[in-house]
């Protein structure tokens, strides 16, 4: 992965009756992952461009505007907040103000961030925009490239001895930000709240709930819940852990089970390395061509009441006794196999210093964990000589899914993920 790489190179301009929109024009170029963003057919000149040109005081303005939910807020389709906000939050179309930018949307995932942009054809600005395409990076790279392109709209403003903009005085404010502050800035945007706009109430139970929560989760929480039900979710995370450490003992050595997973496989992508684990797993629990497989012998459920909110799937940690529980208010026998099968993974792979909050955002340890679940319970190589023809049926995912006693969902993704055949329309 090469990461992001913003470039630009300052132009005059003379005809703008705002100061830092005219002394901020520039060629602007976007490559992620090797891949140029901001490819665009100039339809006056009938030319290919790998650049676009528009004033980058709005595109920064727009960076410092969404500083902190730029980089730390999670897509959570289920919290409140409308997806206009997340995409005005998100989308670098929403910072034109008339001029061509493209649709690059940024999209954190916890210490990864994916990148993703389409191809658009404009109706009132010169050019179309020709690639699509996705690219993941660390997110302390999309950080220090957002960084440097404000910074250096700063430092242009200030060389023109244009002072005392809204930009100028927000990147200070940001840049200025103590340990403490910065703490609270990050949990605000992962609850998906500006920061900056939070009344006093709302701020106070953020802190709150910060010192309540359980350390070793609480970033996850955060991020899979919202501020209206952060109480709720806080307290129902409480709930199981103390569910998990009263479990009674059953006499099984879990330390030395623990042992038998042996060091852990590596992958390059959180799904590749979750498919690793699993069949590494698999192998050396004898498990191999198991079907169904059995998670009684592995995971004590712990029934909870419903959850808060609908992206908090579990909490999965370990007894007194180290024995793996698992806490969760699935009440489908193939969602509540699925999350225990997600919560595995911490067990044999990971420190048990902790418990392990599972949900469906979209951080890199969440998408792991659903991948080694889905290949832990229906392998790859497991559905491969079952599948007949090129094309599956939704009937024949549906006996798949009963065969595997997993939801049909899981098939799907299975065939689709593993290139075994194609989908027939459903």
């Amino acid at each position: 992965m090469s990461g992001l790489e913003i470039t630009h190179d300052w132009l005059d301009f003379d005809g703008h009756d705002e100061p830092a929109i005219e002394r901020t024009f520039a060629t602007l170029r976007i490559v992620a992952d090797g891949q140029c963003v901001t490819r665009v057919l100039d339809k006056r000149a009938r030319t290919t461009l790998d650049y676009v040109v528009v004033p980058l005081y709005p595109v920064a303005e727009w960076i410092a505007a969404n500083w902190w939910t730029l980089l730390e807020e999670c897509h959570v389709p289920e919290r409140e907040a409308s997806h206009a906000d997340y995409v005005r939050r998100h989308h670098l179309r929403t910072a034109n103000e008339g001029y061509a930018l493209p649709d690059l949307r940024v999209m954190p995932e916890g210490d990864w961030a994916r990148l993703e942009w389409h191809r658009r054809r404009t109706q009132h600005q010169t050019v179309d925009f020709l690639e699509g395409g996705e690219a993941r990076m660390p997110a302390a790279e999309l950080q220090q490239a957002l960084a440097d392109l404000v910074s250096s709209v700063s430092e242009r403003l200030a060389a023109s001895e244009t002072t005392g903009t809204w930009l100028q005085r927000e990147w200070r404010a940001i840049q200025s930000v103590d340990p403490q502050e910065r703490e609270f800035c990050s949990a605000a945007a992962w609850l998906g709240m500006d920061p900056y706009e939070v009344d006093d109430a709302t701020a106070n139970l953020v802190l709150a709930m910060w010192q309540q929560a359980p350390a070793s989760v609480r970033e996850d929480i955060f991020r899979a819940s919202s501020g209206q039900r952060l109480v709720d979710s806080v307290n129902w995370v409480k709930d199981g852990l103390a569910a998990i450490e009263s479990a009674p003992e059953d006499g099984r050595d879990w330390p030395a089970l623990r042992k038998r997973a042996g060091p852990a496989p590596v992958g390059d992508v959180p799904w590749h390395q979750g498919y690793l684990l699993a069949q590494d797993l698999r192998a050396r629990l004898g498990l191999h061509d198991r079907v169904p497989l059995s998670l009684g012998e592995l995971v004590r459920v712990i029934e909870a009441n419903y959850p808060p909110v609908a992206s908090l799937d579990g909490l999965f940690g370990c007894s007194p006794a180290q024995a793996p529980c698992c806490y969760t208010a699935k009440r489908r026998p193939e969602q509540r196999r699925f999350v225990c099968a997600r919560g595995l993974m911490s067990f044999f792979y990971d420190s048990p210093e902790g418990p392990l909050l599972l949900s469906s955002v979209p951080t890199r340890l969440q998408q792991q964990s659903r991948a080694f679940a889905a290949e832990l319970l229906a392998p790859a190589e497991l559905i491969r000589p079952r599948l007949v023809g090129d094309e599956v049926s939704q009937e024949q995912v549906g006996d798949l899914a009963a065969e595997f006693d997993v939801s049909p969902y899981v098939i799907e993704h299975q065939i689709q993920n593993h290139r075994l055949a194609l989908l027939a329309s459903f």
